[in-house]
């Protein structure tokens, strides 16, 4: 499996992330236990860009995933 662990750009501002094809969790931290689920066509990360503040969870590939 893939992590997904870039949740800013080169101004260390917060991004959108597009789930083009596969399959993502959400993990908090210290907790491997996965509590959302996102799939193709879905998005993550708009709450921390409309609200400029820091992701609070991990997101795991948990199959191939682009």
């Amino acid at each position: 499996n893939i992590s997904l662990h870039r949740t800013v750009d080169r101004k260390n501002k917060p991004l959108v992330y597009l789930i083009i094809e596969g399959r993502v969790g959400c993990v908090a931290d210290r907790n491997l236990c996965c509590f959302k689920t996102y799939t193709t066509g879905s998005y993550f990360g708009d709450i921390e860009v409309i609200k400029n503040c820091p992701r609070l969870f991990k997101v795991q590939a948990l199959e191939p995933t682009t």
